[in-house]
Parts: structure tokens; sequence; C-alpha cells
């Protein structure tokens, strides 16, 4: 992946959340949400397969993570349709607020090899969930069969004005990238970095 291909993309969902698109539509957080759980569901042959190359212990664990994926997209659909316009938050200095929660705008999140399942797909859910425009970028190469399965869905399920998918990325990619937050997932699969 080349830092203008990438700078290209961030700036074409920095365009999507200036012109209000995730927050214009109240269902649209929830659309999405139910087109990242057919998008898990259809594909959960093929994502296994990709990922796991055949090694039974490998298919069991990514099924298992396939099913907490599962239920966190279904505890973000409850909390947005449980969800109160805003709340009410004292202070000693300027009395009573009320605090309205907003997405962050262009969310990046970036992962590796180490089970994409929780540390792409997952991240992915709270980011749509939060209605951010979202940007997953993966250091795994174009022809890798996770990403060929996730290229193929991803139109079909998730809104291509709002969600890109990008692969084969390098770290010096990232420079050039026009995001509000960027999170960024290590090989042993915690937080490296968050922006």
């Amino acid at each position: 992946m080349s830092q203008p291909l990438l700078a290209a993309v961030g700036q074409t969902a920095r365009f999507a959340w200036e012109a209000n698109y995730t927050i214009a539509d109240p269902r649209w957080r929830l659309t999405q949400l139910h087109g990242l759980y057919q998008l898990v569901l259809s594909e959960r042959s093929a994502i296994i397969s990709a990922l796991a190359q055949g090694d039974a212990k490998l298919s069991s664990a990514y099924e298992y993570e396939i099913g907490l994926l599962v239920r966190d997209i279904h505890l973000h659909i409850a909390n947005i349709e449980n969800a109160v316009a805003f709340e009410h938050v004292e202070s000693s200095q300027l009395g009573s607020l009320r605090a309205i929660q907003r997405p962050c705008g262009v969310n990046m999140l970036i992962s590796g090899y180490t089970n994409p399942i929780r540390f792409a797909l997952g991240p992915l859910a709270a980011s749509l969930a939060a209605g951010n425009v979202t940007i997953l970028a993966t250091t795994m190469q174009h022809d890798h069969a996770w990403v060929s399965c996730l290229r193929k869905a991803w139109s079909k399920f998730l809104d291509p004005d709002a969600t890109f998918l990008v692969s084969s990325c390098r770290d010096g990619d990232f420079a050039t990238a026009i995001a509000d937050r960027i999170t960024i997932y290590s090989k042993c699969g915690t937080v490296h970095l968050e922006l």
C-alpha cells in the first residue's frame, strides 16, 4: 500500500465525516452493526478456514472468537436501542449540564495477523456502534485469504461510503493518515498506541 493511496482513503473518510454521513440518519449505526453481523455469519466458514489454515485447534479457537464477536455486536445493538439522547451531569463549578455522546469522527483501526476477529472486527463493531467513519487497515497482504474474504463481502454488508478496508500497509504508511483517532494493535494483541 502506498502512502498516497492511504491518504486518499483518509481524505474520502474525512469528507464522509464532514458531511455528517454517519450521524445524519439515526438508524445508520444499527444498519452497519446488522451488516457486520450478517457478514460474520454468512462468511463464518470462509473466515475460519482462512485464519486457521486447516489447524483444528485454531478452528475451534476462531469459532469461539466469532461467538464472542456476535455477542459483542448484540450488546452494541442493545446499547444503541436503549441509549438516551443526553445525560444530566452535575458540576460543582458549572451546575447542571446535559452531556451528549458523539462519535470521534474518522477512526482508523490498524491490526495485523494476531487474532483479527478480536483485534480487527471487534473494534470495527465498537467504532460502528459509536457512529464513526471507520478505516480498518491491516498489515496483511492483498492476497491473504482473510483479506480476500473480507474484501468480497465488505461492500455487500457494510456502507462503502463510510467504512474502508485497506490492506498491505507498512509502518510508514500511517504517517499521512487523516484520522481523529488511530488505534494500533500490536503482535501480542494489545493496544500498542492510541492517538
